[in-house]
């Protein structure tokens, strides 16, 4: 489906299934445990509000390489589909890939 908009939105596919221009909003977790927006995604442009997983924090002062990422989602079909994985072979299923679901975990 190409030149497919809604809403100004830019809806197209390519042949492979997959949106042509997605869209993605970038949220943090912040100290105090609340969602912060700090960029978007849009039209192959990355916008940042401040530079992401600084090697240095304030005044230079190194920080600590013990940073992660974590990419949270929705489980809503058809954009995130989660299958067990074929118990016989070990295999995911056609067009899926295997996932761990893990919800509220803190480290102590």
């Amino acid at each position: 489906m190409l030149n497919v908009t809604w809403e100004h939105n830019d809806f197209s596919f390519n042949p492979g299934g997959y949106l042509i221009n997605p869209a993605m909003v970038i949220i943090t977790l912040d100290r105090e445990r609340q969602w912060d927006k700090v960029g978007n995604y849009e039209m192959g442009i990355l916008q940042m509000r401040y530079p992401v997983w600084p090697r240095y924090g304030t005044y230079l002062e190194p920080v600590s390489d013990n940073r992660h990422l974590t990419v949270a989602t929705l489980e809503e079909r058809p954009f995130v589909i989660v299958e067990a994985v074929d118990p016989m072979t070990g295999t995911c299923v056609s067009n899926t890939v295997p996932c761990r679901r893990q919800s509220n975990k803190t480290e102590t």
